[in-house]
């Protein structure tokens, strides 16, 4: 994730600007416990979901004679409460795995059993658990999901929950802007709808998201606003996620004191909840804060604390953060050059494959990314054989050319007329095969092109078209033969400089790329196409780029 933004300076922007990478993770805590939190909004729940805000551990224990009461009952309604109960205190002791497979199994019961509303819940649970284990593509796809039911099913408390999730997913994603957009669209769904805790987080998104933005005086105010509602809840977890945010905003200000107060609140916290998670959490505010009023010794003792937290729950972005301030820390003191390389050496390993973990979840989801392979790998053998069926062509026009220098040469000898003739025979019968081939390959190819329901393009790297399939006339609204030449004004404006710089970079190096840009349909609509390019030689030692696209704008809206 991003750092924060130039307000920060020095030691206190340093500190500042750990506290602000926190947003991706779900902070537990401590409010005043005589509320109910069933009286907040009219989302179904079971009791021990509510129970399971203060005693987590009791409610996993309880659970499973519950869960096996209702499937023998054959009960889904029941199942999928109980389920959703079980995924809350997971969420409660930050087990994401837990938290995720618990969501699943409530969707699966809630469909089972036509409950549409629990299904969305089920959703939101499954994909907030997908989101802190940073599998962003699957969270992202399952909101989507619940979006499309609450549709059919409008529930403004759940549509608020689901802008909560997308807000929460922007904020990981250091897109604090679009995080903004979507907690205020979450406040708006709830409109006159209770939804006490819904609404103090998307207030505590929109502080983070204003923070990030520099907007300090706006994201204290919102802050303050979602303290104030806190006091009439009795959700531990969200009290704490305040605490944090309120020691970030004390770091902005230079309030170490205060830092250090709230840090100390989420450790009371984590102990009491037995969350290795908040504990981690919780060193590293002190840490940091200890680091910035100079206290090495103690700034290295509580980072260590927290990284081994982090370590030990497989949490690698925060392993990484926390990671790298300790070895700064270190390095002010002047350890041991053999401690600080093991964990230099940790730093690294876990930096590379957090970057490939990245690479992977960039990527589109498994079955797209497989039949944009197939595609591709058709395309590439096409034009492999068409490679080799032009090589024979050229062999067969030599072997034509030495005919005629030979039969200059009619006065040669009869047994060269015969070694000549056999020769001849011999040939003829390979360049035939070799036509045939051609013949046979050519036409597959043109098969496959024409009746595809994605375009396919030859064109060279000036952006020339060599060759273009009715598909991508159909797609476009436009005749085939008006787009045998560039047309560079179909391109939306501002994807033009990307789509060239990735047409060069495919020149320049070669391999394949997956391209994504803006069309103008002949409805004189914009039009999303994914295309999957490749760069090939051809037997002139020239080169061109054979790609395949599609008509990706509804999943771009959905």
């Amino acid at each position: 994730m991003a750092m924060a933004g130039t307000f920060l300076r020095g030691q206190r922007g340093l500190l500042a600007s750990a506290l602000l990478l926190l947003s991706s993770l779900f902070f537990a805590g401590m409010a005043s416990a005589d509320q109910d939190p069933s009286a907040a909004d009219n989302i179904p729940r079971h009791p021990l979901e509510l129970k399971a805000l203060s005693e987590p551990d009791a409610v996993l224990a309880q659970l499973p004679p519950e869960i096996a009461s209702a499937k023998q009952a054959g009960n889904q309604e029941q199942l999928a409460l109980l389920h959703l109960a079980e995924a809350n205190a997971c969420r409660v002791i930050a087990s994401w795995t837990c938290q995720r497979e618990a969501g699943a199994k409530a969707v699966a019961a809630a469909k089972a059993g036509n409950q549409p509303v629990l299904a969305v819940r089920g959703l939101i649970a499954e994909g907030r658990g997908s989101i802190a284990m940073q599998d962003f593509t699957l969270g992202e796809s399952l909101l989507g999901e619940a979006e499309v039911i609450l549709k059919q099913h409008p529930f403004p408390e759940l549509s608020g929950d689901v802008y909560l999730a997308y807000s929460s997913l922007s904020n990981s994603l250091a897109k604090h802007a679009l995080a903004a957009k979507y907690a205020e669209r979450g406040l708006q769904a709830l409109a006159g709808a209770p939804a006490l805790s819904i609404r103090i987080r998307l207030l505590r998104n929109l502080a983070r998201a204003q923070a990030q933005l520099g907007q300090i005086a706006q994201a204290k105010a919102t802050l303050i606003e979602a303290q104030q509602l806190v006091e009439r809840h009795s959700d531990p977890k969200l009290a704490a996620e305040l605490y944090l945010e309120a020691a970030r905003m004390a770091s902005l200000s230079g309030d170490l004191p205060g830092q250090i107060n709230n840090g100390r609140r989420v450790l009371e916290l984590a102990g009491q909840l037995r969350n290795s998670q908040l504990n981690g959490l919780g060193r590293e505010v002190l840490g940091l804060a200890a680091n910035s009023n100079g206290e090495f010794a103690v700034a290295e003792k509580e980072l260590r604390a927290s990284y081994t937290s982090f370590r030990e729950l497989g949490l690698d972005r925060d392993e990484l953060r926390v990671l790298r301030e300790l070895i700064k820390v270190m390095l002010r003191r002047d350890h041991s050059p053999g401690d600080l390389g093991a964990l230099m050496a940790r730093f690294l390993e876990r930096s590379h494959l957090l970057e490939r973990a990245e690479r992977a979840q960039a990527s589109d989801d498994f079955e797209a990314r497989l039949k944009y392979a197939e595609q591709e790998l058709n395309v590439v053998r096409l034009e492999g054989e068409a490679m080799l069926a032009r090589e024979r062509e050229a062999a067969l026009a030599r072997a034509h050319k030495l005919t005629l220098a030979l039969a200059v040469l009619g006065g040669a000898v009869l047994l060269v007329l015969a070694v000549f003739f056999l020769f001849q025979k011999r040939s003829r019968r390979r360049l035939q095969y070799a036509h045939d081939r051609l013949s046979e390959s050519e036409s597959r190819y043109r098969m496959l092109a024409e009746n595809s329901r994605d375009m396919v393009v030859r064109m060279r790297l000036d952006g020339e078209r060599l060759y273009v399939s009715p598909a991508a006339g159909e797609i476009l609204g436009i005749a085939v033969e008006d787009l045998k030449h560039s047309r560079w004004d179909l391109v939306h404006p501002e994807d033009v400089a990307q789509l060239q710089d990735a047409i060069r970079q495919l020149g320049i190096n070669g391999g394949s790329a997956t391209i994504v840009y803006r069309a103008l349909h002949s409805s004189g609509n914009y039009i999303w196409i994914e295309v999957a390019a490749r760069l090939v030689e051809t037997p002139e030692g020239g080169k061109e780029i054979v790609y395949s696209g599609r008509d990706i704008s509804a999943r771009v809206q959905a």
